[in-house]
């Protein structure tokens, strides 16, 4: 760490760095924000997403009055939101999967058994087609970071699948949900507006389904891999052009 830091230091001193790259790429609006404030030209950086994960078919889309339950997919640590999760189970009586497994994840079953939170179901490590399951058939996905996230896969998963995505007001997260309608971003150290969120989205199956085929559009229409392929090749002609035409001056 301390060689790379050597490094980074040396070219980020000396603007070679700068000099010797024609473009960097950034997956989100917000890592474009951060490498900006930290020097970085901000006319050398575009914006690619990454592509959705290819699925093996067409994920159906469920209704809203038939889901059930609440879902957690991730690592179980203190930065993506254990504490969160804690308070939010407290108070929500739904079904609540909890995925993932992670050095929280002892300490957060051991409080649901003493506090005999007998809803909250932890799967721990599973398949990626049973994850998808789960949260085909959730009312909603939480994702509680408090860290800023620069392009979240569970939840465009989540978006694909057609679940609304209550999530912190943090990182990439923000501009997904912005972007897609698909879900509803709080401030993520109030387990307060997570529970009034999460229960508002419950009891009203109507919105589950706007928002859920919000996000499934945008995945098909702005994510697809064939889109974002496209987006990365136009990225390298443009330099290739740029190249030539310096070339020509010269």
């Amino acid at each position: 760490s301390f060689i790379l830091w050597l490094v980074n230091l040396f070219y980020k001193n000396t603007g070679l760095l700068y000099s010797w790259v024609d473009q960097f790429i950034a997956v989100s609006q917000f890592v474009k924000e951060k490498y900006t404030e930290a020097g970085f030209p901000s006319e050398k950086i575009k914006v690619k997403h990454n592509a959705a994960p290819s699925f093996s078919e067409d994920l159906p889309f469920v209704e809203g009055s038939e889901r059930r339950g609440i879902t957690f997919v991730g690592r179980i640590a203190p930065a993506k939101g254990t504490r969160i999760i804690m308070e939010i189970v407290q108070k929500i009586e739904l079904p609540f999967n909890i995925i993932g497994d992670g050095p929280d994840f002892e300490d957060l079953k051991k409080y649901c058994l003493d506090n005999n939170l007998n809803h909250v179901k932890f799967w721990g490590q599973i398949s990626r087609d049973d994850v998808l399951k789960i949260i085909s058939s959730s009312m909603s996905v939480v994702v509680p970071s408090v860290c800023g996230e620069a392009f979240p896969l569970v939840v465009v998963e989540s978006l694909a699948c057609g679940t609304p995505v209550i999530a912190s007001r943090l990182g990439g997260i923000v501009e997904l949900i912005n972007n897609s309608g698909g879900g509803i971003t709080v401030n993520p150290y109030d387990s307060k507006e997570f529970i009034e969120k999460i229960k508002e989205v419950a009891n009203h199956p109507g919105s589950i389904n706007h928002m859920g085929l919000a996000g499934k559009r945008y995945v098909k229409e702005k994510l697809a891999g064939s889109i974002i392929s496209n987006e990365l090749i136009s990225i390298y002609q443009d330099v290739i052009n740029k190249s030539r035409m310096n070339k020509i001056d010269a």
